[in-house]
């Protein structure tokens, strides 16, 4: 299991490399439905307008999409293409934003998607490899990781914490962190307090 998501009373397990989704009661752990066509290699999952939103990326190497789900066929309807590596996905006010999570050019954006139309209506570029994102009122916190890469350490990049406006989509602030590489692994809002964590420190 990769990832999971609420909607209503249903929780939807999202199991990656079986390229399905098990839908099961979230308070009885009782089996519902599954969806078993059209994801390949899924992600994380969103819900907006009464759809599911599921990020993708299909064969692994590249590319990426996001499929659209018909809750109440639990099939996939319509494919939205993005850049690489589509990962986290949130929603807001019927839009919903996805981090890329890609060691290439792509791997610094936020995608806005419109949930109304399924296309995506703005890029918004952050820090490196965008993951863990959070809403406060009209603000969109996002932890980027910074490039880590076991191959050629010399790529590697500090971690940041970034705010934006989600009215004008504006990049408020970035708060980068002082060593490098230093991978942001979660991050939660509490009042005015941010708290992350990095190995096995909180922050």
């Amino acid at each position: 299991a990769q990832s999971i998501g609420f909607n209503g009373n249903l929780a939807y397990i999202v199991v990656n490399a079986s390229n399905k989704i098990e839908i099961v009661n979230r308070y009885t752990m009782q089996k519902v439905g599954d969806i078993t066509s059209g994801l390949e290699s899924p992600r994380y999952i969103a819900f907006a307008n009464g759809k599911g939103y599921v990020t993708t990326w299909g064969n692994g190497v590249g590319g990426g999409a996001i499929k659209v789900i018909d809750l109440g066929s639990n099939t996939v309807t319509a494919t939205i293409v993005v850049d690489d590596y589509p990962n986290k996905i949130i929603e807001h006010a019927g839009k919903l934003y996805v981090a890329h999570n890609d060691l290439g050019t792509n791997g610094r954006y936020i995608s806005v998607l419109n949930a109304s139309t399924n296309s995506v209506s703005a890029s918004i570029e952050v820090g490196d490899m965008p993951d863990t994102m959070k809403i406060e009122g009209d603000h969109l916190w996002v932890a980027c990781n910074g490039k880590f890469d076991y191959n050629n350490t010399a790529n590697n990049t500090a971690g940041s914490i970034v705010e934006i406006n989600l009215v004008s989509n504006a990049l408020i602030q970035s708060l980068f962190l002082a060593s490098s590489p230093a991978r942001i692994i979660h991050m939660d809002l509490c009042g005015s307090h941010i708290f992350y964590t990095i190995n096995q420190d909180i922050y």
